[in-house]
């Protein structure tokens, strides 16, 4: 009886573990993350073997680099003294020279090159430094230096004294150097993907009669097709420098031909319809047309401008 009662209590048993619900564990297998954590780069304050002036010494930040003119022994003038031509440029991760080079003089040993006088970004790709009557540009990227660059004009140049010609202001706007020398007026270089810089003439130029000063217009394309325009002024008295851009953005030009390109007004008119705009290059600015004179013909409407003054 007792074997009978055992049997019983054992069939019971194993029928309630099998009835009963199996505990799956739900979480989730951790698996070993291989996290590969950056190390903060860690930057050094180098120095430079050499005598610096101010303004020519810059940090590249999101590059790495410190660059500096500087003028040393290698190029010390026996009568004039030190000659600031000495580019060099650090990494700063460890202060090593990842490039220098030494420029020709510039007009004189003792005329200093001086880095340009602008507000650089990290988006720029270039440092430009001004010389005497020329520019270079550092190619930040690829570490080297280009071509030397010298200002063209769309009309010939005279010297008015011995400071003719020199550069004064150069800084980068988008993909183009822009500067200015004293009697020459203004000047523009594009460099393009291949890192190649060439000079970029006036679209219209305009000099009034018995002085040495120019307005220069510039039709520089900037993106997705579209065109800004542009008359830079210096101010020399107050030794500021003014793009001086004719549209708050740029605008897209179908088949707009400039009328006259060596007078006070540059009209400029759609080969396809009735639109015109002109400008006034003595005023750097817009002229406002009426309906009655965008409905003349160009040689009409020009011809009024030019009258008006």
């Amino acid at each position: 009886m007792r074997s009978i009662l055992y049997l019983l209590c054992c069939l019971i048993f194993l029928a309630c573990q099998e009835s009963s619900p199996k505990t799956v564990d739900t979480k989730p297998i951790k698996e070993k993350a291989e996290v590969s954590e950056k190390k903060p780069v860690i930057l050094k304050d180098c120095t430079f073997d050499g005598n610096i002036n101010d303004g020519n010494q810059m940090t590249l930040e999101n590059q790495h680099q410190v660059l500096a003119i500087l003028a040393n022994e290698s190029t010390k003038d026996a009568n004039l003294g030190d000659s600031h031509r000495v580019l060099t440029v650090k990494d700063q991760t460890d202060c090593s020279v990842i490039f220098q080079e030494t420029l020709p003089i510039n007009r004189s040993a003792d005329f200093p090159y001086q880095i340009a006088d602008l507000n650089y970004n990290n988006t720029q790709p270039f440092v430009a430094i001004k010389g005497y009557d020329k520019v270079y540009c550092y190619d930040i990227k690829n570490k080297k230096l280009l071509t030397a660059l010298e200002p063209k004009y769309i009309n010939q140049r005279e010297a008015k004294d011995a400071q003719s010609g020199q550069i004064v202001h150069v800084e980068l706007w988008e993909d183009y150097i822009i500067g200015y020398a004293l009697d020459a007026g203004t000047f523009v270089f594009k460099i393009d993907e291949r890192n190649l810089a060439k000079a970029i003439l006036p679209t219209a130029e305009y000099q009034p009669q018995g002085t040495d000063k120019y307005a220069s217009l510039f039709s520089l394309p900037s993106l997705n097709g579209k065109t800004q325009f542009l008359i830079p002024q210096y101010d020399k008295l107050e030794k500021r420098f003014t793009l001086n851009t004719l549209f708050k953005a740029p605008i897209r030009l179908k088949n707009s031909i400039v009328i006259s390109k060596d007078q006070r007004y540059a009209l400029f008119t759609d080969q396809l319809s009735s639109n015109a705009f002109a400008i006034d290059l003595l005023k750097r600015a817009m002229v406002d047309l009426t309906t009655d004179q965008r409905a003349k013909s160009p040689k009409q409407l020009l011809k009024q401008l030019q009258n008006r003054n």
